[in-house]
């Protein structure tokens, strides 16, 4: 398959709709207009077929797909709100995966998806104002009761908080008002960010 853009050679803008088909060959070129192809789909640059799709975004200057400075903009704008969900979904997907600490002496694992923080933080506020008694028990994400004392407690919050805090500036790194994705400036720099 093969795609073909009919254009306006005086500014270069796309007719219509272009071709992807089988042939090989143009020969009804209207006057004033010429055409850009055949480009095989097969191995096609990703912006070939996005010319295809959004043609009106696009212009032919000698001979080269180019995409309007808008268009350009919008999409480095879309591909960072992208990339911004997509390592929003994967800072989450590790919080909710939980934690581990060893302040009780053995290593456990504990749950620390939403409701599992407010349950923390429910019993921070209960040992601040001294409704609880010592030792705690604190279920890990496996079920057993992890019995704390006051210092493991201690602790154990401390875990949380460096968990939480690499997590954090991890994300800050990448999505905050100084991070990876705003200070990328081309839609190849943005696909390029990792979590």
């Amino acid at each position: 398959m093969n795609y073909w853009f009919l254009y306006n050679v005086a500014d270069g803008t796309i007719y219509g709709s272009p071709y992807l088909g089988n042939a090989d060959i143009w020969t009804n070129i209207p006057i004033g207009t010429s055409v850009l192809g055949p480009i095989s789909s097969i191995g096609a640059d990703p912006s070939v077929q996005d010319a295809f799709l959004n043609p009106q975004y696009y212009t032919i200057e000698d001979g080269v797909l180019t995409p309007i400075a808008a268009y350009a903009v919008q999409q480095l704008a879309d591909a960072k709100v992208s990339k911004a969900g997509m390592i929003q979904q994967a800072y989450e997907n590790v919080l909710n995966a939980g934690f581990t600490s060893s302040a009780t002496g053995a290593l456990y694992h504990f749950a620390y998806n939403q409701l599992n923080q407010l349950k923390f933080v429910k019993l921070a506020i209960d040992v601040a104002s001294g409704n609880v008694t010592f030792p705690l028990p604190i279920p890990s994400i496996d079920g057993t009761i992890v019995m704390h004392s006051q210092a493991q407690y201690t602790q154990l919050t401390k875990d949380i908080s460096s968990f939480e805090w690499v997590l954090q500036n991890q994300l800050h790194g990448i999505i905050g008002p100084n991070g990876s994705i705003t200070a990328a400036t081309t839609v190849d720099q943005v696909n390029a960010i990792t979590w």
